[in-house]
């Protein structure tokens, strides 16, 4: 993993910076993302981010539990199959889901991936077919992995340079605190429950959350180039 440190002098020297920032005089505060204008896209996309991680991180790390404690597998077949199911899965997500949210447009997308990510989960959870248990894996990780590049391009067409990087920090920490909620949640109810009831209710806090999408813009064919915030003027202050 420190391989790619060694390309950091040839990056630091050819790489251009982007054509979408542009300096500033004013230093925008560490908060501007979760308050004023920006408030109102930022805690819809903080709530899916919150949600998202809650569901998918147990649901991702409790496979190999089902497969090996509830089903009987070996640790053997278990990680193969998950490995030659997942990884189709995810190359084709990522494809699939970056060129639909271009044509299509960010919400439908992220609306249909969570829809197919939630039932492929469910599947999976819920059945104990060879044959359902890779067709589960299959959808939950093509779900997961369309979801991704709609949604971080709609963040990024959301929020104007200024605050770009800082909102996308935030994003990431709720994400992080979403998954240590959905571990903690596991950890408390898996043992009355068990797994399969556990990640069926956390779908729901995600089927949930999905509704905030109703308040978040289509940003298909925005501009990152063009200003959209006082902060992208050079001297503006900060409302």
């Amino acid at each position: 993993s420190s391989l790619p440190l060694l390309a950091l002098p040839i990056l630091a020297r050819h790489l251009a910076e982007s054509r979408a920032f542009r300096p500033s005089s004013v230093r925008p505060p560490l908060a501007t993302a979760l308050r004023g204008g920006h408030a109102r896209h930022f805690w819809p996309m903080a709530g899916l981010s919150f949600a998202l991680a809650a569901f998918s991180g147990p649901a991702a790390n409790f496979i190999l539990v089902r497969l090996v404690n509830d089903l009987g597998w070996t640790q053997g077949p278990a990680a193969l199959m998950l490995a030659i199911v997942s990884t189709p899965a995810v190359v084709l997500g990522l494809l699939v889901g970056g060129r639909t949210a271009d044509i299509a447009g960010r919400r439908p997308t992220q609306a249909v991936s969570i829809v197919i990510g939630i039932t492929g989960t469910l599947l999976f959870y819920f059945s104990e077919s060879s044959y359902a248990l890779g067709f589960g894996i299959f959808l939950s990780v093509l779900g997961a992995s369309s979801f991704g590049p709609a949604f971080a391009s709609q963040r990024a067409e959301l929020f104007p340079t200024g605050v770009r990087a800082t909102a996308t920090a935030w994003l990431t920490n709720a994400a992080i605190v979403g998954g240590l909620v959905g571990f903690l949640a596991g950890r408390f109810v898996i043992d009355a429950w068990g797994v399969p009831v556990t990640i069926a209710s956390l779908s729901g806090v995600l089927a949930v959350a999905s509704l905030l999408l109703v308040w978040l813009p289509e940003t298909r064919g925005t501009s990152l180039t063009e200003p959209v915030d006082p902060l992208e003027s050079p001297g503006a202050m900060p409302a």
